[in-house]
């Protein structure tokens, strides 16, 4: 799995376990995945040359009609509203402390990825993959003109979801299942 700005294991496990149920078996390296997945921001950093039988682009980072640091405080109030909605404080809690010692610790790699993200994301270079691009109805980071990006290129299967930038690391069974169905 490409990761996003700050991901880890604590964040991704449910998805990875839903897939590892599944059959699925994580490799270390890119070039080795036979289903490459990203989220976020992971969608601008893809490794050249991939040979995934499937490319898996979960809420790719696509902000045209707004300045990107609007996108992220939007973002950010309504992934609160929504966490303390659903009773998860403790999640929402450990997420942002991440956040926050993340981009301490990794400065560099902060700004690299928030100069990435600002520029529209291409899938240009993915013609000879198959592409299942999943966005979610209440993502303040993926825009709903990535649709018109998908439907320019033959080889990507575009698909909305509810939910929200991060749901799928809350409720991964129907991103699982769609990644399946793919296969």
């Amino acid at each position: 799995m490409e990761p996003g700005w700050a991901e880890n294991r604590w964040k991704t496990h449910k998805l990875l376990d839903g897939l590892a149920g599944a059959g699925g078996t994580p490799v270390q390296r890119a070039a080795d995945a036979d289903v490459l997945i990203t989220h976020s921001a992971g969608g601008h950093v893809l490794p050249a040359g991939i040979k995934a039988r499937l490319v898996v682009l979960i809420s790719p980072t696509y902000v045209l009609d707004r300045p990107f640091f609007v996108s992220i405080f939007l973002e950010y109030v309504m992934d609160s509203v929504d966490y303390f909605r659903r009773l998860l404080i403790y999640p929402w809690l450990l997420k942002n402390l991440y956040y926050v010692f993340f981009g301490l610790f990794h400065p560099i790699r902060t700004v690299r990825i928030y100069q990435q993200v600002r520029q529209p994301l291409t899938i240009d270079g993915l013609k000879g993959n198959r592409i299942l691009l999943i966005r979610n109805e209440n993502d303040f980071f993926s825009s709903p003109q990535i649709k018109k990006l998908a439907q320019e290129q033959p080889n990507v299967k575009y698909v909305e979801l509810p939910g929200r930038h991060d749901n799928v690391w809350i409720e991964p069974q129907p991103y699982v299942d769609l990644i399946l169905k793919e296969l």
